[in-house]
């Protein structure tokens, strides 16, 4: 059941993450969202680590660099639209 467990919690945060590449936006993400879900992996990791519980450390150590990942395209592709905006807005003053 950890297998499989770990195993789904793996393949749900793919969707997220191919959508993020294909349209280069994250604006309906919560970042404060992600930095919690960061923090309640690590928390996880650490309480799988001292159970020995190799199945479950394994998987959610792959969900953790998942989010890691998907938390730092939100900030990569919020600072390129950010400053995308700034520059449409340049051209429509000039």
């Amino acid at each position: 059941f950890g297998w499989i467990g770990g195993i789904t919690a793996l393949v749900y945060n793919l969707p997220q993450i191919y959508h993020i590449f294909k349209t280069k936006k994250t604006e309906d993400l919560s970042l404060m969202s992600w930095l919690i879900r960061i923090f309640s992996y690590v928390m996880y990791l650490i309480h799988v680590w001292i159970k020995n519980d190799t199945a479950l450390f394994f998987t959610n150590l792959f969900v953790f660099v998942q989010v890691i990942a998907i938390t730092i395209l939100i900030v990569v592709h919020r600072s390129s639209c950010k400053k995308k905006k700034e520059n449409e807005l340049q051209i429509a003053y000039v």
